[in-house]
């Protein structure tokens, strides 16, 4: 699912989002085109084959870059899907462009807080640096418009 009218293959906004790497962007650039190729079915690709089509390879390379993305609002994880057998066999995600808002990114993913809160803790810095701006944005959205009401002390699942 891509949430934006009428997105250019690459929108400016995202080109110039300095806390995303190059990597990052290709992980974004592969989805978009991916879920834009009618000859697909229109399907996220699970981690191996998103590794295997951006040539990034590794799964924790791209473990990161879908938790940047994710961190930075440019995808939104909107449900999971469970087998019978209580086991995970994928997730909804939604593409954006340009990034949602704070309170968008809330109401499409509401665990959204709680990712960012965990990533505050991340062993890679350049997530934590992301998570701890979101955490600004988080808060400030908390005092705008739910006072008394913290974002941020929901347990993260």
């Amino acid at each position: 699912l891509i949430l934006a009218p009428s997105v250019p293959v690459l929108p400016p906004a995202l080109l110039e989002d300095n806390m995303l790497t190059d990597r990052d962007k290709l992980v974004w650039l592969n989805l978009r085109l991916r879920l834009s190729d009618t000859r697909h079915d229109r399907t996220l690709p699970g981690v191996r084959e998103l590794g295997q089509s951006t040539g990034l390879g590794s799964k924790d390379t791209i473990a990161r870059a879908l938790a940047m993305l994710r961190c930075r609002r440019y995808l939104s994880v909107c449900a999971a899907a469970w087998h019978s057998g209580g086991r995970k066999v994928g997730t909804a995600y939604a593409l954006h462009a340009p990034r949602l808002t704070v309170h968008d990114a809330i109401f499409l993913d509401p665990e959204y807080p709680g990712f960012v809160k965990n990533l505050t803790d991340h062993s890679v810095v350049r997530l934590r640096v992301a998570a701890r701006q979101e955490i600004v944005s988080l808060s400030n959205l908390e005092s705008e418009t739910r006072p008394g009401v913290s974002l941020l002390s929901q347990d993260a699942k």
